[in-house]
């Protein structure tokens, strides 16, 4: 499942989503106005016993811009920390990480999002196949918003690729390979519609089979009486015939 929390700023590859994870962070810490310029004029005037400004803030813009500093420094990387550390202000380190990543070829960042995309791989768990589609989607999304977006049927393919290769889904791969029209092109969407219908196929046949098994392990048992039993009887009537005579 994808995780919702900010990452360690890495590299190239993973600046974009660290950028969106980052603000959203400091916003909830409610430090983001010391990276974004609003807030400062405010809040020095409200340490000025004669103006009437009632401040905004309960924290000092320098409480704040530490507690900012904090949290950007504990986001990067060893060494992104080493090449910001001697930055007193959060506004320095973040202008100092964007500058570093803004100058990155966009090429390089596309090639890692590119390759991240390729080596997913689905472990055949039906409860995350969503989450696995999603994993692909988001990173086309990235790929997109520079420009490098994957065409919709390669996408398919990137898809069908990532599923196991058990005899299960090797057959799903040929089904869907072999039902495509000659004119036509296989698309995420379908293909992702598809993949999940199946998902859902297999998992109500699998549970329904379960219920079958417990149903008949818990019915008792009645064995036929065996041929000892038989003969037991046999020789003890006679017994008693015997007796009697």
């Amino acid at each position: 499942m994808a995780s919702t929390e900010c990452p360690v700023l890495t590299g190239p590859e993973n600046f974009q989503i660290w950028h969106i994870r980052i603000l959203a962070k400091l916003r909830v810490e409610k430090v983001a106005d010391v990276i974004l310029a609003k807030g400062k004029e405010e809040d020095e005037g409200a340490d000025d016993p004669d103006t009437t400004v009632v401040p905004y803030y309960r924290e000092s813009w320098a409480t704040r811009d530490s507690k900012a500093h904090g949290i950007l420094i504990t986001h990067l990387s060893d060494r992104l920390s080493l090449q910001v550390a001697n930055l007193p202000s959060a506004l320095e380190v973040y202008n100092k990480i964007l500058e570093i990543h803004q100058k990155t070829n966009v090429g390089v960042s596309a090639f890692y999002t590119f390759v991240g995309m390729m080596n997913l791989k689905w472990d055949g768990d039906i409860s995350t196949i969503q989450d696995h589609i999603a994993s692909i989607s988001a990173a086309d999304a990235k790929l997109t918003a520079m420009k490098k977006g994957v065409d919709s049927e390669w996408l398919a393919f990137i898809l069908l690729q990532s599923l196991p290769n058990t005899t299960v889904w090797e057959t799903f791969k040929t089904s869907v390979l072999h039902s495509m029209p000659t004119d036509s092109k296989l698309s995420f969407s379908e293909l992702s519609n598809r993949l999940t219908f199946e998902a859902a196929r297999i998992q109500g046949s699998t549970e329904a089979s379960e219920s079958a098994l417990k149903a008949k392990a818990a019915k008792p048992s009645s064995k036929p009486r065996s041929d000892k039993w038989w003969q037991g009887a046999a020789e003890e009537g006679k017994g008693q015939g015997s007796e009697k005579g």
